[in-house]
């Protein structure tokens, strides 16, 4: 399998394939795994994710290390592995985008977290630090036009394999709704 560069899997981040996130008991353990499989360097992400009410699907808008993005998914709202679909603006003036759709919306909540990113082929791997949640891992598994939805499933599957995280630690729901439930770090 071919490696991705950033640019590329951003590019081409508009279909998705991702399993439910996995609860990680050592994140260590897993970021040095994904180390020693990723085929492009690295990032960390510090920031604040605003989820908001709408009627259509799911919006948030990310601030991170100084610049922000307005995120627009369109995914089933099911447990399991899911398709997903977005769009992503990038902004460099994230505190009025933030003001103006808070206005707009309303606010559902907020997600603080530090997210390590990494490029495994296809994949990008997820390794986050929820406030009040714990560790956790995400895998998107961009897919190609050819994919079917059952390969992106098992390239998900075989590279959780290889990270050593098993499908007992997948969690249902996103972050946002752990932390509404009132799930606690642990």
């Amino acid at each position: 399998m071919a490696a991705v560069s950033w640019k590329e899997a951003d590019a081409a981040l508009r279909s998705v394939f991702s399993l439910p996130s996995a609860h990680l008991a050592c994140l260590r353990l897993v970021s040095d795994r994904c180390c020693c499989h990723c085929s492009a360097p690295e990032e960390v992400f510090r920031g604040k994710i605003k989820h908001r009410h709408t009627d259509r699907e799911k919006q948030q808008s990310r601030k991170q290390n100084g610049s922000g993005q307005l995120i627009f998914y369109e995914r089933p709202d099911t447990d399991g592995p899911k398709l997903s679909r977005y769009s992503i603006s990038p902004t460099s003036d994230p505190l009025s985008l933030q003001v103006v759709l808070s206005d707009a919306l309303g606010v559902k909540g907020e997600v603080r977290k530090e997210r390590r990113l990494f490029l495994i082929g296809q994949t990008r791997v997820h390794l986050d630090t929820v406030e009040g949640l714990g560790h956790y891992m995400e895998l998107e598994v961009v897919m190609r036009p050819e994919q079917t939805v059952e390969e992106g499933q098992q390239v998900a599957e075989h590279l959780m394999e290889q990270l050593g995280v098993s499908k007992e630690s997948l969690v249902t729901g996103a972050y946002m709704d752990l932390l509404l439930k009132g799930h606690k770090e642990t």
